[in-house]
């Protein structure tokens, strides 16, 4: 009977240490391992994110850099730089030769007051002409005078309204207009003192890039 007792005492002491092994090392590794556990508060004030908007940059991502500036610039060159002359008018009638102006770089500007680039763009020139040294280089605003959609009468009037004090020429006979083959404006070129136009721009300009 005393041998009966102790077998069973021994059973229950193996259920005990073996029970006890499973609640420390199976149970507590699973309380371990759950979030409930932690001892970190749970963060209930974190707020759904919305669409809330940032602050832009100061400087936009398309802001062309100064390497990407002077890489539009060589795109502006033309191949094979031409010599050029033709005769436009000043407000007095009198007739005006683009080669009067050799010894100077011209910047050379097609225009018309019907023309919204244009007039988006005249205070560009504006801004550069009265920057500009005359006796080195100068602008010449050749208005695209057909007779039609633009007369002298209506490009003076935009000029007068608008306070616009650039060398201002009429192609009256599209002289002009022939020479550079002008379909669309504003057009921009650039000439240099020997009468070689290096450069030329269809659409609108700024200053920077003229300078």
């Amino acid at each position: 009977m005393k041998k009966n007792n102790f077998v069973i005492w021994i059973l229950v002491l193996i259920l005990l240490i073996g029970g006890g092994y499973y609640i420390v090392n199976v149970l507590g590794d699973k309380k371990a391992d759950s979030p409930i556990s932690s001892n970190e508060t749970p963060n209930t004030n974190v707020e759904t994110p919305v669409d809330t908007p940032v602050e832009t940059p100061t400087e936009s991502p398309n802001t062309p850099t100064a390497d990407e500036e002077d890489d539009y610039i060589s795109q502006l060159k033309i191949e094979q730089p031409f010599q050029t002359d033709f005769i436009v008018f000043n407000d007095a009638g009198e007739e005006v030769s683009i080669s009067d102006y050799r010894g100077k770089t011209v910047i050379l500007n097609f225009w018309a007051s019907w023309c919204p680039p244009c007039i988006d763009e005249m205070p560009e020139f504006e801004a550069l002409h009265k920057k500009l040294d005359p006796e080195e280089t100068v602008i010449l605003a050749i208005n695209v005078t057909d007779g039609q959609r633009e007369t002298k009468k209506t490009a003076n009037k935009f000029l007068e309204d608008e306070n616009i004090d650039l060398n201002v020429l009429y192609d009256e006979e599209l002289n002009g207009a022939t020479e550079f083959g002008i379909s669309v404006i504003p057009q921009t070129y650039i000439i240099d003192k020997e009468g070689f136009v290096q450069y030329g721009l269809m659409g609108m300009t700024d200053e920077v890039v003229l300078t």
